[in-house]
Order: C-alpha cells, then structure tokens, then sequence
C-alpha cells in the first residue's frame, strides 16, 4: 500500500508569513480567516477567505500573509490531480468547485 504525505498545513496570526517553495500544481486551501498571497512575477494579488483555494500556475518563490488569523493547508499537484480523477470518477463528470476535492 502506497500512503500519500500529509497535505503541508499551517495556521499564521494576523500580519504573520509563510514563505512557500511553490511548485506549479500546488493548491493552497484556506480553512479559516483570510490570507494574501502572491508569488514571484506574477501581478496579481490573491486575497482567499475560509473555503476558498486557489491552484500555483508557476514554480518559484510565493508569499502567504494572513490579513486576520488564518489557517490553510498547502497541498502537492499529484495529490490534487488524483482527487480531480477521482471526484469525476464518483460524481460523473459532474463540475464541482475546485476547493471540493
């Protein structure tokens, strides 16, 4: 049997960072609060709340602060590859939000 890690999880107080080593295909999934994050040449500026994800589209260096206490879990592209398989194995082709699996 082949057990996959543990998503990367991390809880950050209001103003606190979290430096990630981002690689392309990760998702950060927040649980509570809400944090900012933005990753090396990108414009944009990702502001997510509880229940919302958002999926890294480049490998580099991204910034993770928390406007109010927050708590979110980083998670591997082949772990959210396998449950996107999966959701529409079980749900037949059914769209479902990215942050459901």
């Amino acid at each position: 049997m082949h057990l996959a890690p543990a998503p990367q999880a991390a809880h950050l107080q209001r103003r606190q960072a979290f430096n990630l080593h981002a690689k392309k295909g990760q998702r950060i999934e927040v649980r509570s609060g809400q944090i900012w994050l933005t990753q090396d040449g990108d414009p944009r500026d990702v502001i997510l709340g509880a229940n919302q994800c958002f999926t890294l589209d480049r490998s580099g260096h991204a910034l993770v602060s928390a406007l109010e206490d927050a708590s979110f879990v980083v998670r591997n592209a082949a772990e959210v590859t396998r449950a996107k398989a999966i959701a529409q194995r079980t749900l037949g082709g059914t769209q479902v939000p990215s942050c459901a699996y």
